[in-house]
């Protein structure tokens, strides 16, 4: 999406500075430090509270992986936050 967006204002002359990353799950904390925190607490916790946990986990791991590719990809040229 990102990268159609910027190709297509630059076709319109329309110069782009920054890329604002939105609906980003605890953007303090990276996957790994939460899934250390899930895995030492996850006993204690009811089984729906694991499923949720697992699912916002894999939420994160993805979206970690995106928001890298983004600063790989575009963190040279554009202001990414």
């Amino acid at each position: 999406e990102t990268e159609r967006l910027v190709q297509e204002l630059s076709k319109f002359g329309i110069d782009s500075h920054n890329i604002v990353v939105n609906q980003v799950l605890f953007p303090e904390k990276d996957a790994e430090e939460l899934g250390e925190w899930f895995d030492s607490n996850k006993d204690g916790l009811q089984k729906e509270a694991r499923e949720i946990c697992s699912k916002m986990m894999a939420r994160k791991r993805m979206q970690d992986k995106y928001i890298g590719q983004c600063f790989d990809l575009y963190g040279d040229d554009f202001h990414v936050v």
